[in-house]
């Protein structure tokens, strides 16, 4: 506006250096009141744009144009502008930073670099396998048991001696290890310095453990020592039989009778059998008897293994050990 011109006010053009002869009328406006002044320009007490400015000021649209000049800016204004140019820079500078960490270029430090939310417990216990616990040895994987299913018993393994499932030794049998080579002539295979073997007593109505032991002994001393089920005599026969010991024992809570005898061989050492009798307490409880042959010198095992043996048969449940069937076992006629 051309604050020198009469009413009604006109727009005069300013050239930059000062006001022209061009006019023209102003703009109509939407709302009746006082006008906003155009952006930047102080604001006068009375509402109004205030005086012109000093001559060779520009206007408020450059170097020339209609309105008054524009305010020389004060400090207010330089303060803001500032402020801006400050806080727009600071933006800047952390738009290009987090562009370079997010595309991983520059020499970023692993450590500057993001890294992945934590997981949560849930989402962890889902990926989480579940440990398996520890199972406990079963009877048909702990070598320290023998198990004889059928006749319902369990007899520890001593250090040293392995199961031995084989018709030359019996169904359920234990033996030392290593075996050796038989002391007989010929091809007569491979002996074992100790052997244990349960069976089931058969083709007897016998119920009387004594009777039993007594009948036994001999068949088990002619087994053991003299032929075995393959006929071959591994020690060349038994020259001599001698009762050394017998009386009554108790059995996985049974009353048995054992019968022990000192067998001479034609080749090696010779040995030691015994017959064990007692009654089963399991299925039709019928009578169980267990041989032991233990080779006689100083390489074969001591006596008193096998009362640790005897006093260890246990009834089967509870207790760990190898399965098996005891083979079924006649009483030689006349005992």
């Amino acid at each position: 506006m051309d604050p020198a011109a009469p009413p009604p006010a006109v727009e005069r053009w300013w050239d930059g250096t000062g006001w022209t002869a061009h006019t023209r009328a102003p703009a109509a406006r939407a709302t009746p009141g006082p006008a906003a002044p155009p952006p930047g320009s102080p604001v006068a007490p009375d509402g109004g744009f205030g005086p012109p400015p000093a001559h060779g000021s520009q206007g408020a649209f450059g170097a020339g144009g209609f309105g008054p000049p524009a305010p020389v800016p004060g400090p207010a204004r330089r303060r803001s502008t500032t402020v801006a140019l400050v806080a727009g820079a600071v933006v800047v500078a952390a738009c290009a930073v987090g562009g370079i960490v997010l595309l991983g270029g520059g020499d970023t430090p692993d450590d500057a670099r993001p890294t992945a939310a934590p997981t949560s417990a849930a989402s962890e216990a889902a990926v989480t396998p579940t440990p398996t616990p520890t199972e406990k040895p079963t009877r048909d994987s702990d070598p320290r048991v023998l198990t004889d299913d059928l006749n319902g018993i369990t007899l520890p393994v001593p250090e040293g001696w392995t199961t031995a499932n084989t018709r030359s030794v019996g169904d359920v049998a234990m033996v030392t290890d290593p075996s050796y080579d038989c002391p007989g002539g010929g091809n007569s295979g491979f002996c074992y310095r100790g052997r244990i073997t349960s069976a089931t007593l058969t083709g007897s109505d016998e119920t009387d453990p004594k009777a039993v032991a007594e009948a036994d002994i001999s068949e088990a001393a002619d087994d053991l020592y003299d032929r075995d089920t393959l006929d071959r005599r591994p020690y060349d026969g038994v020259t001599a039989k001698e009762k050394a010991a017998a009386g009554q024992v108790a059995v996985a809570g049974r009353a048995g009778y054992y019968v022990r005898w000192r067998v001479t061989t034609a080749a090696g050492e010779g040995g030691w059998v015994q017959s064990l009798a007692f009654r089963s307490s399991a299925g039709s409880e019928a009578m169980v008897v267990v041989r032991f042959a233990f080779d006689a010198g100083p390489e074969g095992p001591p006596l008193s293994l096998i009362d640790t043996v005897v006093k260890g048969i246990e009834p089967v449940g509870g207790s760990g050990g190898t399965g098996g069937v005891g083979e079924g076992l006649t009483p030689a006629p006349g005992g």
